[in-house]
């Protein structure tokens, strides 16, 4: 993107946030970022702070201004990134689905998944906090958060050198800060937590429903912002009730958009579903003003396609490339197929869990084939996940024409979701999105 005005300044400031990539070029402020499974992409902002990207990584970067200082706010949807920030007097926060951490100065890694977000400090100290309370870690120590109603965890010893050095390979040690460099004792106790794009394994029949639920609580908030604003109102208002139902009312759980709506939401919010959900609580659209609810507007990517639409953008989008025939600069695609899966494998579980319970709208005789139907698809998207895991790894030595048909392999399993979403919206109102 070079030859861009790709700075953007603070209100009230004229220093301009700059972010750079390795090689010298410009990235425009709030844009996603992405990194491929076999990718490791270093980023520069304002010249001195420094982001390394570990591969299937999703970030955005924004100006910050707290008390008059300038500084920026790292959005980390999913993924690992280890960061090394000069010691300027401005604020940067890495902010995740479950908490942030705030910094001064210092290096350090986060990694995120749906379930939770581990920092590990190497240098310096980092407060780490969520909605439940805050801990200083600092170098040598490591934390986690996970879920946004969990304080973080204590801080434990952990080999902060060993855990970060995915970001530093051989050759490249000018890249790691004096402390990094120094002598530090392997300690047994290594932290570890699960990739975020581990094989997905899940069988619906085997799911426990309250355990599930509690699981996926910070995955549904970030995707379904508004529904979780009006439960707060709702509870507000002596009504008790959890996001699954909220969804199931709002019918919001069955809508799909392609690619996503921005970093780490795959929809945008559609008041509809606020209003749906009001109005199955004898509430209305001057009850939700009264309560002062301002739904959360989505910004990033425009022109979604939507319903059926979304399905054939999907299947066309991976036909595209696999025409090219090539495993050379691979594009955002497979890291969309799996954003989109994932949202799908969740939303289709939520509701086949929902339907289950009878937690619905559904008739009878239309509830055994729904049901059917719905496991039929999770399995699919399950196969699609782990595939555009294994093509992405395996690409870059893989014959290209041999690349481009898993790739139409691919392809028509999307195309036969869309098949399988068109049967589920034969079967009434409740599933029409």
């Amino acid at each position: 993107m070079s030859g861009q005005d790709c700075s953007a300044s603070l209100p009230g400031r004229s220093t301009p946030l700059v972010v750079e990539s390795a090689d010298g070029g410009r990235i425009l402020p709030e844009s996603i970022v992405h990194t491929s499974l076999r990718e490791v992409k270093r980023l520069v902002l304002n010249g001195r702070h420094e982001i390394v990207m570990n591969g299937w990584t999703s970030l955005a970067i924004h100006p910050l201004a707290e008390r008059d200082r300038a500084g920026c706010r790292v959005d980390l949807a999913l993924g690992e990134i280890c960061v090394h920030v000069a010691h300027d007097g401005g604020p940067f926060v890495v902010q995740t689905s479950h908490g942030r951490a705030v910094i001064t100065g210092t290096t350090f890694g986060v990694k995120t998944s749906e379930t939770r977000t581990t920092l590990v400090v190497a240098e310096g100290s980092v407060r780490f906090e969520s909605e439940a309370g805050a801990v200083r870690v600092i170098a040598g120590q490591s934390s986690e958060i996970v879920t946004s109603r969990a304080a973080p965890s204590p801080p434990i010893l952990c080999d902060s050198v060993a855990l970060t050095a995915w970001a530093f390979p051989a050759g490249q040690e000018e890249h790691v800060p004096e402390r990094m460099r120094a002598d530090a004792p392997l300690l047994d106790d290594v932290l570890t937590t699960p990739s975020p794009w581990a094989e997905v394994r899940i069988d619906p029949d085997r799911i426990d429903y309250i355990r599930w639920i509690e699981e996926k609580r910070d995955w549904f908030r970030q995707q379904f912002p508004s529904i979780f604003e009006l439960k707060k109102a709702l509870n507000r208002d002596g009504i008790e009730v959890d996001y699954p139902e909220l969804l199931m009312h709002s019918q919001g759980i069955w809508r799909f958009a392609y690619p996503q709506a921005e970093l780490g939401r795959q929809i945008a919010p559609d008041p509809n579903d606020l209003l749906r959900v009001a109005a199955h609580y004898d509430r209305d659209e001057s009850w939700l003003r009264q309560q002062s609810f301002s739904p959360i507007q989505a910004t990033g990517r425009a022109r979604q396609a939507t319903g059926a639409d979304a399905f054939e953008r999907w299947a066309d989008s991976v036909a595209a490339y696999a025409s090219t025939c090539s495993t050379k600069d691979e594009p955002s695609v497979l890291l969309d197929t799996v954003n989109a899966s994932l949202y799908l494998i969740n939303t289709r579980t939520l509701a086949l869990l929902e339907i289950r319970r009878e937690r619905d709208t559904i008739s009878p005789q239309d509830r055994n084939e729904v049901l059917g139907l719905l496991v039929d698809e999770i399995h699919i998207l399950k196969k699609c996940v782990n595939w555009s895991q294994e093509m992405s790894l395996r690409g870059s030595g893989a014959d290209s024409c041999e690349y481009s048909d898993k790739l139409q392999n691919l392809t028509g399993k999307i195309r036969k979701v869309g098949e399988l979403e068109k049967k589920l919206r034969s079967h009434g109102k409740p599933i029409s999105q």
